[in-house]
């Protein structure tokens, strides 16, 4: 979890290899999606950082290449999801 200065808060995810082409990636990246969304929409993550309290939260996917494919519908699915919670959701190309 980051706090930027605003006072959002940022779940960050981190795929440091490129996308797999066999859809394991997609199952691992759902599952941990659904963790983060949960730990957000349940009260944990208030619970663990009282000073997220009314914060914005997005859940941050780093990866070291552009989402294609089965990995992109799913989190355009999952970004479609999360706004109806006032959760965003957003991608970021990161250098390892």
């Amino acid at each position: 979890m980051t706090q930027d200065a605003e006072g959002d808060v940022a779940l960050i995810l981190v795929h440091a290899e490129p996308w797999s082409a066999d859809g394991h990636d997609g199952t691992r990246l759902r599952e941990k999606l659904n963790n983060d969304a949960t730990y957000a929409l349940d009260g944990q993550l208030v619970d663990t950082y009282p000073e997220a309290s009314g914060a914005r939260v997005r859940i941050q996917v780093d990866s070291v290449e552009e989402p294609t494919g089965d990995v992109a519908e799913l989190l355009a699915t999952a970004r479609r999801g999360l706004a109806k919670h006032s959760i965003d959701l957003t991608t970021k190309i990161i250098t390892l």
